[in-house]
């Protein structure tokens, strides 16, 4: 899903560390020499980011659409109106 803002074992922020994590990968370094490299020394913050799996990307796929509401019209049904002269005289009883 996304990746931690925080280790849940020692509570140092690791977060903004995944895109450099990723793209050093990408380009085929080593993960020990990247972990070094951006100060996680720890086996718990390293185990982050080493076993993460971005799964964000694949959800997207399913998600539905925004779909904006459509009005329609009913078939032409007599619509009822009520003259502003029996509204006015009914209010008028009931004070």
């Amino acid at each position: 899903m996304i990746i931690p803002v925080r280790c849940w074992t020692c509570n140092k922020v690791i977060g903004h560390l995944w895109n450099t994590y990723v793209e050093q990968k990408q380009q085929g370094t080593s993960e020990r020499v990247i972990l070094d490299k951006l100060g996680l020394k720890r086996v718990c913050c390293r185990r982050h980011l080493i076993t993460h799996i971005d799964l964000i990307e694949k959800q997207l796929e399913y998600c539905k659409p925004s779909v904006t509401p459509v009005y329609i019209e009913p078939e032409s049904t007599p619509v009822k109106t009520v003259s502003t002269e029996k509204k006015a005289t009914s209010l008028s009883r009931k004070s």
